[in-house]
């Protein structure tokens, strides 16, 4: 079956969890017998023409993405297949000589207002597939924060309708699984691993053997950087249990790198230990089984962090500060044996609501 995937624009994209999701999905896909594509978008906001006025000057504030390259550019044309490119609003007919059989929305923070403007969210709730009759599924989908201000929650009040076309309905943490009954009627809900999930270490090892490993070093990865994280870094490495330290970051700054993907997930896989508030770089830690911290991401919505981690009764590697973060915490056990065998029990659950999302009727 040909599948079409709507998430954010990937190829555009500086951060390795946004580009991991949508290839790992692609990958799990192409395991269960189908052939997808993600939709290649040239833009976050729609036309200019196609916009009231008042829109229209708002719009031009907008950031452009199609045609801006990142360190990610090439492993996304290398390993992730991209329809033709598309400009919001989509029409029904935009992906007709796709020939798609099946829409899956997802994953990730696609459906999170402050990330999505309301075309996009139209888009990521695959408005423009009304008219057609195609499987439409919401793939481990996340709201972000678990508290929303009331116009947020009106918005989706508005957008109910589009949800009650979904054939499958599916959510990364618990907090939307209770946003999804008390307000947008779907009282039967499950949750899906995130797709990084559903592939396992060596897979993405067989991604990383050209790249630079991190034998004895100390990795960070911190999307929302501060002062008191950046002490807690510093004490944990000023120990003396590392043979060097890497900074790895989306936006490369004060002594901060965005290595390529292959590095990224050859320093994952090889450091001695890793330090992020990143949602994908725990999970990558976790995959690889290397010693971790993650320091609670407020910002960035906790619930995801909280959820997953719960599942595999990891929570104590969660650090809700980074004054929690001490030398004595990090060097705590981790039971990755155990972790695992539940990982993969959740993995075949994920895998099973896909493949009979896309099951022939």
């Amino acid at each position: 079956m040909r599948v079409a995937i709507a998430t954010f624009p990937v190829d555009c994209s500086a951060n390795y969890g946004c580009v991991l999701q949508n290839y790992a999905l692609q990958q799990a896909l192409k395991k269960l017998g189908h052939t997808p594509y993600t939709i290649r978008l040239a833009d976050t906001v729609p036309r200019k023409e196609s916009l009231p006025h008042l829109h229209r000057i708002f719009a031009k504030t907008q950031k452009k993405f199609y045609g801006q390259h990142t360190v990610l550019s090439d492993f996304c044309e290398q390993h992730i297949a991209f329809t033709h490119q598309v400009e919001l609003p989509l029409e029904s007919d935009d992906l007709a000589s796709g020939n798609f059989a099946a829409y899956i929305a997802g994953s990730d923070q696609i459906w999170r207002p402050s990330y999505s403007q309301q075309y996009f969210l139209r888009y990521a709730m695959l408005d423009f597939t009304r008219s057609l009759s195609v499987r439409r599924i919401a793939y481990a989908i996340s709201f972000g924060n678990a508290q929303w201000s009331f116009s947020r929650k009106l918005l989706f009040f508005r957008l109910r309708k589009l949800v009650s076309k979904f054939d499958v309905l599916s959510m990364r943490e618990e907090e939307g699984v209770d946003f999804c009954r008390r307000f947008l009627r779907q009282n039967h809900v499950p949750l899906a691993l995130d797709p990084t999930l559903l592939l396992d270490g060596d897979h993405y090892k067989e991604l990383s053997v050209d790249g630079r490993p991190a034998s004895g070093q100390l990795i960070t990865y911190i999307l929302d950087d501060t002062p008191a994280k950046r002490e807690a870094v510093n004490q944990l490495f000023r120990s003396g249990q590392f043979s060097g330290r890497q900074d790895f970051s989306t936006k490369p700054c004060d002594g901060k790198v965005q290595p390529r993907m292959e590095d990224w997930l050859a320093a994952f896989r090889t450091a001695k230990f890793i330090v992020t508030d990143s949602f994908h770089g725990t999970i990558f830690a976790i995959l690889f089984q290397r010693p971790f911290i993650t320091i609670a991401n407020y910002t960035r919505g906790l619930s995801r962090f909280t959820s997953f981690l719960g599942k595999l009764q990891l929570n104590e590697r969660l650090a809700l500060n980074p004054e929690a973060m001490t030398v004595e915490c990090c060097a705590a056990a981790i039971d990755f044996p155990a972790a695992h065998t539940r990982l993969a029990v959740e993995r075949q659950q994920s895998l099973d609501l896909l493949r009979q999302g896309l099951a022939d009727k």
